[in-house]
């Protein structure tokens, strides 16, 4: 399960191993390590990252939550693909993505699929762009992930030793 991603970055700190007996939620989408993940829910708080691919082979995320998976195409090439969180950061892209969500309030708010696909329009960069934003996106994920394990696994280790029972899959956010 991924609690924690970053309103303002995209970036994920920590990813809850949960057994499926623990599942509150009916509907589940799969993911794997690499894939794109956008928050439908509440789309004024652009929630939009990439999963980290180190300890993650697989993973379940609610149904609130959309798997992006680029296709092949003559815009944007399947090396630069995380060039795609940072357009659906953008203000443009997220003002319309606003635009379309429907509910009853701005804070239960959804983008309904068939909109975000259709109804959505972006400016794609150049290819050397693409290519350096999506490389940065990818490292600066990276490099995150593997700071925030670290710092999450120390605390853990820490509060054990100063006798707090504490898991580091039960903390949402750092």
């Amino acid at each position: 399960e991924i609690p924690d991603i970053s309103n303002d970055t995209g970036l994920i700190s920590n990813i809850r191993n949960i057994k499926g007996t623990e599942f509150k939620s009916t509907g589940l989408h799969k993911f794997e390590g690499g894939d794109i993940l956008f928050t439908r829910i509440n789309p004024r708080i652009s929630r939009v990252a990439m999963a980290p691919d180190i300890e993650i082979k697989n993973g379940v995320v609610s149904k609130e939550v959309f798997i992006i998976k680029l296709k092949e195409n003559k815009y944007i090439k399947k090396q630069n693909q995380y060039i795609l969180i940072q357009i659906l950061q953008s203000e443009h892209v997220k003002n319309q993505i606003v635009r379309l969500s429907t509910g009853s309030s701005s804070s239960r708010a959804r983008v309904q699929p068939e909109n975000l696909l259709s109804d959505v329009f972006i400016s794609v960069p150049d290819e050397k762009t693409q290519e350096e934003f999506s490389n940065k996106t990818y490292i600066n994920a990276m490099s995150y992930w593997k700071i925030s394990q670290k710092l999450l696994k120390d605390y853990e280790k820490i509060q054990t030793k100063l006798g707090t029972k504490i898991n580091k899959d039960e903390i949402r956010r750092i």
